[in-house]
């Protein structure tokens, strides 16, 4: 293992905790890499300030400038394995998926990226194979929206000991009825979620009505 394969794995291992970001940002200006080691400073910098709207210009403007003279090249490690990526404190942690491929690849993807927003497309079935990744535990929001699942899927999501952290979960128009709210309305496992987001579905009053009980405002319709 290399010294930046090994910081890697201390952003990777703790993703919420700026200072393997920031220590790994010092390594990359001593061997070259000062536009990368900027970026991580400034987007983690961003992150902690206060209010979006006081941030100043000028920075926001270097980091955009940042991501467009070095994004893909950055981005290469997981350019073969999404549809899109984004960088969040220095790091790729927003990605969008073709679903096989995340399912065939997604050891590969979690291990060159600290991921923490994943969006699937193209389910297909494939979805119901969904739960049994265990590198969803390490994700804060979890975006299937617009992907035909039915009921199936979020029973079958329902049962996934690995969403306990998840804060945010999007099944927009998945067509998701009764069966799929019930099983929602009914896992264990969905006790960390601050948003539910199952708008252009067909649940009845009923279904909604055991959302509400158990999500109150967090669920939309």
């Amino acid at each position: 293992m290399t010294d930046e394969d090994a910081f890697l794995r201390a952003v990777i291992a703790d993703p919420e905790d700026d200072a393997p970001r920031l220590i790994y940002a010092d390594w990359l200006d001593e061997h070259g890499q000062s536009a990368r080691a900027e970026l991580i400073r400034l987007q983690c910098a961003r992150a902690r300030w206060p209010d979006d709207d006081s941030y100043p210009a000028q920075l926001m403007e270097r980091e955009a400038h940042l991501l467009l003279a070095y994004a893909r090249d950055w981005g290469a490690p997981v350019s073969g394995l999404t549809l899109s990526y984004h960088f969040g404190r220095g790091f790729i942690e927003h990605v969008m998926c073709d679903m096989l491929t995340f399912l065939e690849h997604y050891d590969e993807l979690f291990r060159v990226a600290p991921v923490r927003h994943l969006a699937l497309r193209n389910a297909g079935r494939a979805h119901l194979r969904l739960g049994k990744c265990p590198h969803l535990s390490r994700l804060l929001t979890l975006d299937l929206s617009y992907n035909r699942l039915r009921d199936e899927g979020p029973a079958y999501l329902a049962t996934s000991p690995y969403l306990k952290g998840l804060i945010a979960l999007d099944l927009t128009r998945a067509r998701v009825g009764d069966e799929g709210a019930r099983a929602l309305a009914r896992s264990p496992y969905l006790r960390s979620l601050e948003s539910l987001c199952l708008r252009e579905n067909p649940i009845t009053e009923q279904g909604r009505s055991l959302l509400r009980q158990r999500f109150g405002e967090r669920v939309q319709f």
